[in-house]
């Protein structure tokens, strides 16, 4: 458990870091100047991973009877839809500061 507590709190520190990169630019590079872009691609790639993920691990046999498309999908979005915005609107708000 400590293994992957410290593994999630180092990306988390990390990722910040790794924006700010990115706005300010490298070796004399401009940088990427639209800190709300990043964050859509940042969550869109998360979504797209763990939805893919999911998708061969039922495929495949492996996965749960639960699972992103199945009956209990309009509970499961109900639930996180509202969670899932504050995150991204903190998530973007935070890119949005880093750039300036």
């Amino acid at each position: 458990v400590f293994i992957s507590v410290a593994i999630f709190w180092i990306v988390v520190s990390l990722i910040p870091v790794y924006n700010k990169v990115v706005f300010s630019g490298v070796a004399g590079d401009a940088g990427f100047p639209y800190p709300l872009t990043t964050t859509c691609f940042q969550l869109g790639f998360c979504a797209f991973a763990l939805t893919l993920g999911s998708v061969i691990k039922h495929s495949c046999g492996t996965g749960e009877s639960s699972w992103i498309f199945g009956s209990g999908f309009k509970f499961k979005l109900k639930h996180t839809i509202k969670i899932g915005f504050l995150f991204g609107l903190k998530f973007g708000v935070t890119n949005w500061g880093l750039h300036v």
